[in-house]
């Protein structure tokens, strides 16, 4: 079925619909919904060829199935094992997407004598085949304790009397006012109606 006037099934509208797989089938798109579609699914599709062909290299050097539970908890930023997302192949030295565009800039066959072209060729050829194979340089997280940096001016007056501390009391310090014991609920409601 090359393409025919019907339904988007996405959109609604009638136009020139394919399917949506072309020749292995699918709902019936019309070009615009077919693109944004490609569009959304290609990048995680990619993505996720990376991941099993990671899992199988770390597999391959003796990872065990297991061990993917604890290494998804990493990817999520949870300090399992000791491990950052973002450091995860530190050691290793990974090949970032800006170190290859520049190794495919000096190895490009135009700035190479006649001699080395065909060599140049094959290996730009090679290089460009692992694009889709590598990542962007992580990009450094801002410091997580920046809160910390603020100045603050001097206090009128102290936040909590710690020698005659009566609210919150022992039990609620640590609490938010929802949780408070009843006299200190009262206290922290008389407050907020004094304000």
């Amino acid at each position: 079925m090359s393409g025919v006037t019907q339904q988007c099934t996405k959109c609604g509208e009638q136009t020139y619909v394919t399917p949506l797989h072309d020749d292995k089938g699918g709902p019936l798109f019309c070009p615009i919904c077919a693109g944004a579609w490609h569009a959304e699914h290609t990048k995680r599709r990619k993505w996720g060829r990376i991941i099993v062909k990671a899992m199988k290299a770390y597999e391959r050097e003796g990872g065990k199935w297991s061990d993917f539970d604890t290494l998804k908890l990493a990817a999520m930023d949870f300090d399992v094992m000791h491990l950052e997302a973002d450091t995860l192949g530190a050691e290793a030295g990974d090949i970032t997407t800006e170190l290859l565009d520049d190794t495919i800039q000096l190895t490009h066959p135009d700035l190479h004598p006649p001699e080395r072209q065909k060599l140049a060729q094959r290996v730009t050829q090679d290089l460009l085949a692992l694009r889709p194979f590598v990542f962007p340089a992580p990009r450094p997280k801002p410091a997580r304790d920046s809160f910390l940096k603020a100045t603050m001016g001097p206090l009128e007056k102290p936040l909590r009397n710690l020698a005659k501390q009566t609210y919150p009391c022992e039990l609620c310090v640590n609490q938010v006012p929802y949780y408070y014991c009843t006299a200190c609920r009262a206290e922290w409601d008389k407050g907020r109606q004094e304000e």
